[in-house]
């Protein structure tokens, strides 16, 4: 059926020897026909390797012929993107150059042929959005929206007609093991290696294939104060990896729908039958651009013809959802966060939302749909009475007639909203500052000083003042936070008038990173999920100490609730960054952009054409980087000559091996007296010793020439140095403090006991940078 499911550097299988530790074991869906298959940890690789680059579409055009010539479409792209910075300038620049120098090769006329050329380019490459009424009835009253949509399925042919990336699908699902020396241990991190997926695939037809969808909704402000809102859908393929489906290309997300947004008159403000009629117009959209993707399902898939010449027979099924919990209770159809049982997933009660370790049933397609069409011929108030039973709105879930998808295992847990933009944002961080504005200002003093001088680091957001946590609008923010303010503020909560309820908060916001540890993680294994399903255990301890400490706050809310289903997710559809709203939040930024270069009214129509005309710009640019690489590739060689006997670099990039998903990683350390205006010495970790590893702080790293070769010895300051107090009662406290909050403390040695190590014991090997400074 197409490409092989896994994917080696070489065909080294085991045979019958015994495995050793590291080795990989890789189970094949039975519908696959492909035998279980056993790896050495270096023979074998989860990614897919990159297509031959002589792969062409089948066209016998040239990829930019709805332009006439290549140059032509890339004076048009650019007028595309129309955001100018540096970069962008110089590439003016260089298109002017080029049609000074070959004239005969521009030929845009005026805008109206720009726009000519555009329309024959979109009719030929673009599947953009397209305007539809719906009609509705609320009160016997007839009332229309403009939905603009997409229809998914040509989307989907798109992608399964695309002679690169069908290459680099997966169709079948796997399971990964990976033997520790005494047992098979699964791992799991695509949406291929989730349960899910598996079980959709045993029951679909025979010799069907899934094409697995990823679907985001979520409101966003379009005007700088909010008074201007648009509703904007996106769409991925689960069968592509994650490096192709979280990317900007036309294998990314895509801009699928834009739902009309029911405004809500004084009238009917908070009116129970107007809710319900918000949710109904809703799913009315999403029902509109899902219905080829329902009558194929339905009908049993389709033969496609796909751009590897391998005909398949796809069946189109609606794997994951991603959405806030507001978009998740209307994607669920259920009353929300008022209501008795207010997660979309399952039903707990809501006085039980912050009782992580009780369990409660789960919604399905199944018995939800039976709950509403039991009572369809009812009296409203029965029909009332029986939905709020169970949650549920008066409305008919669009997706309970999608064959093969099931909404609510669809809904996924979302890290960004949940998380950072969330319980962290919206509830710890806001404890730990009624804490700090009640304190003295002494201790807001002193917890500012240590968030100014804490170390900088490389994708790491800085802070240095209060008064702007409650400004940020960016998830990310929040997130860097809430990743240092345990360690900047250990001290500080022990001087507020609560000095228990301070060290027990810190408890719970230490339990909550070492929770988003879990969450960020690229690759899970059985261990690591089960012992992140103890940690929620144990954050539901610490918060009923902080509750007994602190009465004053509920803690009954959803997203208290919700990662309960972190680690149900995890096992069902792979690792978070495959349900993460956070890839899909960050294309927010371009229906932002075209609201301020518009005439800020009619926004639809003008984001429709500009969304058309964008997925045209990248089908031509995916064309054209193919055409690129296949007729015109060539290779550069850099040379270093090192004249000088010392050199001494302030700059080093230490590529290794990820033990967490087995790809290469990079990491950057800097030593520099003076990195933008401030001393800048990384850590990194040093393998020295017989008996393990050690942290140390970087100086800088010196290349000596000895007969002509070049040895890198790395100048540290390990951090071995004893720690204790000044008297025993006081190491005693700290021994405590550091056991509650789980630190391990250490201190580096002085400037004048630094060590010199070779640099090769960075674990990994390190390639220096270009910035250096030499010495003789």
């Amino acid at each position: 059926m197409g490409q092989e499911d896994v994917s080696t550097t070489s065909e080294s299988a085991l045979g019958h020897r015994a495995p050793n530790i590291d080795d990989i074991r890789v189970e094949h869906h039975p519908s696959a026909n492909v035998p279980t298959e056993h790896f050495a940890y270096e023979d074998y690789t989860s990614a897919i390797p990159d297509p031959d680059p002589n792969v062409l579409p089948s066209s016998e055009r040239e990829p930019w012929s709805a332009f006439r010539s290549r140059l032509n479409f890339e004076l048009a792209e650019f007028m595309q993107d129309v955001r100018l910075n540096e970069g962008e300038i110089k590439r003016l620049l260089s298109i002017v150059d080029q049609v000074a120098s070959r004239p005969s090769q521009y030929s845009i006329v005026d805008m109206k042929d720009l726009k000519d050329m555009w329309k024959s380019a979109s009719a030929a490459h673009g599947s953009g959005l397209r305007l539809t009424t719906l009609t509705l009835t609320y009160r016997n009253q007839e009332i229309q929206y403009d939905l603009w949509a997409c229809d998914l399925w040509d989307w989907c042919l798109e992608l399964l007609q695309d002679p690169v990336y069908v290459r680099q699908m997966r169709w079948h699902a796997l399971r990964l093991s990976r033997y520790d020396g005494r047992e098979w241990v699964r791992f799991t991190n695509e949406p291929w290696t989730g349960d899910r997926w598996y079980h959709i695939q045993s029951r679909l037809p025979t010799g069907a294939l899934p094409f697995c969808i990823i679907l985001y909704a979520d409101k966003t402000k379009l005007s700088t104060f909010g008074t201007r809102k648009g509703y904007p859908v996106y769409v991925r393929c689960a069968n592509l990896p994650a490096e192709l489906r979280n990317g900007r290309g036309l294998a990314g997300g895509c801009l699928v729908g834009w739902l009309p947004i029911v405004t809500e008159d004084a009238d009917k403000r908070k009116k129970t039958s107007f809710v319900d009629f918000k949710c109904v117009v809703w799913h009315a959209g999403i029902e509109e651009f899902l219905k080829t993707i329902r009558r194929i399902a339905a009908a049993g898939g389709m033969n496609v013809l796909c751009g590897d010449g391998v005909l398949r027979l796809i069946i189109p099924v609606i794997l994951i959802l991603i959405a806030d919990y507001e978009e998740q209770t209307i994607m669920a159809a259920i009353r929300g966060i008022n209501s008795h049982f207010p997660c979309p997933t399952c039903l707990v009660p809501k006085d039980k939302l912050s009782s992580l370790s009780s369990e409660f049933p789960l919604r399905t397609t199944e018995t939800m749909e039976a709950v509403y069409t039991s009572v369809e011929g009812a009296t409203v108030g029965e029909r009332n009475e029986a939905l709020k039973a169970v949650g549920l709105r008066n409305v008919k879930n669009v997706f309970w007639g999608i064959p093969w998808t099931d909404v609510y295992f669809a809904i996924s847990w979302d890290r960004l909203h949940a998380y950072h933009g969330g319980l962290f944002s919206d509830h710890l961080l806001e404890q730990f500052l009624e804490m700090l504005d009640a304190g003295s200002r002494e201790m807001s003093e002193t917890f500012e000083v240590q968030l100014e001088g804490f170390p900088r680091w490389r994708d790491l957001n800085h802070f240095s003042e209060i008064a702007k946590f409650r400004e940020f609008t960016d998830g990310r923010k929040y997130e860097d936070l809430s990743k240092i303010i345990v360690y900047i503020s250990h001290n500080v909560l022990q001087q507020s008038d609560e000095p228990h309820r301070g060290l027990q908060l810190l408890k719970l916001m230490r339990s909550y990173l070492e929770l988003d540890m879990y969450a960020s993680l690229r690759s899970h294994t059985s261990h690591t999920i089960r012992d992140g399903r103890a940690e929620l255990l144990r954050w539901e301890k610490e918060l009923e100490e902080y509750k007994l400490l602190h009465a004053g706050k509920d803690w009954n809310f959803p997203k208290a609730h919700t990662h309960r289903h972190m680690f149900d997710d995890i096992e069902l559809k792979g690792v978070t960054r495959n349900f993460n709203s956070k890839y899909n939040e960050e294309m927010h930024g371009m229906v932002k952009e075209l609201w301020d270069l518009s005439n800020f009214r009619d926004i639809e129509p003008q984001l429709a054409r500009v969304n058309t005309q964008d997925m045209a710009c990248k089908r031509i640019r995916e064309d054209l980087n193919r055409y690129d690489s296949a007729g015109h590739q060539c290779r550069a060689l850099w040379t270093h000559s090192c004249r000088g006997l010392v050199t001494l670099y302030r700059y080093a990039k230490v590529d290794y091996v990820s033990m967490e998903d087995s790809t290469v990683a990079t990491d950057y350390i800097r030593m520099n007296q003076k990195f933008h205006g401030r001393e800048r010495y990384d850590s990194g970790l040093f393998s020295v010793y017989d008996d393990g590893y050690i942290f140390a702080q970087v100086i800088g790293v010196v290349g000596v020439v000895v007969d002509g070769t070049e040895y890198l010895m790395a100048i540290i300051l390990p951090f071995d140095q004893s720690i204790g107090g000044e008297t025993p009662a006081e190491s005693r406290r700290l021994s405590k403090r550091d056991q509650d909050l789980r630190f391990h403390r250490c201190r580096t040695r002085r400037k004048a006991d630094s060590a010199v190590v070779f640099a090769r014991t960075m674990i990994t090997e390190m390639v220096m940078g270009m910035s250096t400074l030499r010495l003789t």
